[in-house]
Order: C-alpha cells, then sequence, then structure tokens
C-alpha cells in the first residue's frame, strides 16, 4: 500500500498558507490557494511547479465551476485513502487502534511485523 509506505517512510510535505480551508477525514488539514482562471493562465508551469515540488494545491476558480491542481502523486494518494476509508470495517478498526495507542496498549514495530 502506498499510502501506509508514504506515511512510515516520510514526513507529510508541510503545509501552506491560503485563502481556502478544508478538513479530511482523520482531521488533516488542507489548504489551497485559490486564483482565477486568467492568474492561471498566466502561471501555468509554476502553478504545476509547485503543485509537483512543493505539494502545493491551488483553485482555480471559473464561472462555470472550479477546479483544483495538484500532483499526480498527491491525487494517488488521495484516491488510495478514500477507497482506505470506503473499506468496510476500516474506519472503525482506526478508531479502535487510536483508542489502544491512547490507553498505551502499542507494540514496538519489530514485534508487530514479527521480527526475532
Amino acid at each position: 500500500m502506498q499510502f501506509v509506505r508514504r506515511i512510515a517512510d516520510e514526513s507529510p510535505p508541510p503545509l501552506r498558507s491560503c485563502t481556502t480551508t478544508g478538513t479530511l477525514a482523520m482531521e488533516a488539514e488542507i489548504t489551497m490557494e485559490s486564483i482565477t482562471t486568467t492568474q492561471a493562465r498566466k502561471e501555468l508551469f509554476q502553478i504545476i511547479d509547485r503543485a509537483v515540488q512543493g505539494h502545493e494545491i491551488v483553485r482555480i476558480r471559473h464561472r462555470e465551476g472550479d477546479a483544483v491542481i495538484l500532483s499526480g502523486e498527491d491525487y494517488e494518494n488521495l484516491v488510495e485513502t478514500l477507497e482506505l476509508l470506503s473499506a468496510p470495517g476500516f474506519s472503525e478498526g482506526l478508531k479502535e487502534a487510536e483508542t489502544d495507542i491512547a490507553a498505551g496498549r502499542t507494540v514496538s514495530l519489530e514485534e508487530a511485523l514479527g521480527g526475532a
């Protein structure tokens, strides 16, 4: 699972300041800059670079509806997270794990992976 490996292998990218704020499940806050289509047209390559290199999310406002630019990696992670959260029993298992951690019922990584 790419999502699980990413959490274990690296810290999440820093959040950027922005004009719009949303909240995902598990209380992970994401922020995004909101710009007009005119601005997006002028700055397209810089916006893509910020999305890919800096994991920034940009909302582009248009009279017919908004669009969002984010890196392919962030999109794939988001889809995988949504798939996990929609799996039967996953949310309950996550809540149970959080309760166990809060109560100090934990094991080492070596124990969890069955190491010697």
